[in-house]
């Protein structure tokens, strides 16, 4: 065990011709404490005894942080840590609710570009685990989850962090708080599906509304949207106008 010279304190006590040593490492649980008798000699040795229980000087916080996505997105969920310090291991499981949510992958963020990371999903949960040699340091996005929205406007998902296991590259397990997300699906402003103007029908004019809206000549509303890919495009302008004379539902 290394103790540099600014963990020692002396203190010399000239009445009593001692000097007083402290030795207090940051990090590490214990404080030795010993006098030295003065005997002219110019190398001494100091006998100390520390307790080396670590203690996590700053606690690593996960969060997920709340959502607002529309029905049918595809969409991306980073799971933030801040002050990570020499993260090793990491065993992680979440859970969301399937019927609202369709996990697709996981894949690595900002900081483990470099780390080593496995998955499974299944019906509801994903159970993810990760190494990194170097061990991981600081904030950021840890990884990044990708879903398909596939529950109906006004529902909710939460995604819970559900068990954390981490230690660091020495094999010493890490404290790290959670807090975990909400997925919330917008509600669908549009009474009828295809009805741009709000007049409540459907009719050419809805369908020239969103070609306009296509290219730029007016604001884009998202009931124009009806193929739900988050964009409005001649597709749309199409779906609506056949939809009008009765080819096609929406």
């Amino acid at each position: 065990f290394s103790i540099d010279a600014s963990d020692l304190i002396f203190t010399y006590n000239e009445r009593k011709k001692t000097i007083q040593y402290t030795v207090n490492l940051n990090g590490y649980t214990g404080v030795a404490k010993g006098n030295i008798e003065i005997t002219g000699a110019y190398s001494i040795d100091i006998p100390v005894t520390i307790d080396t229980s670590y203690v996590p000087i700053t606690e690593a916080f996960m969060k997920i942080d709340d959502m607002q996505v529309k029905e049918g997105d595809s969409i991306e969920v980073p799971i933030n840590i801040t002050s990570a310090n020499n993260l090793g291991s990491m065993d992680l499981l979440l859970s969301y609710d399937p019927n609202i949510l369709e996990a697709i992958d996981v894949k690595k963020g900002s900081l483990t570009q470099n780390s080593n990371l496995e998955y499974k999903i299944t019906n509801g949960t994903i159970s993810i685990s990760l190494i990194d040699l170097k061990g991981i340091q600081g904030s950021g996005d840890f990884i990044i989850l990708g879903f398909k929205v596939i529950g109906s406007s006004g529902s909710a998902s939460p995604i819970l962090i559900n068990h954390i296991e981490a230690t660091d590259t020495n094999f010493n397990k890490l404290a790290i708080n959670k807090e975990s997300g909400l997925i919330i699906i917008e509600t669908n402003k549009c009474g009828i599906t295809g009805d741009v103007n709000g007049d409540g029908k459907v009719t050419s004019l809805d369908a020239l509304m969103a070609l306009q809206m296509s290219v730029g000549l007016i604001p884009v509303d998202q009931c124009a949207d009806v193929n739900v890919d988050s964009k409005v495009t001649s597709l749309d302008a199409l779906m609506i106008l056949q939809a009008s004379v009765g080819l096609i539902t929406l």
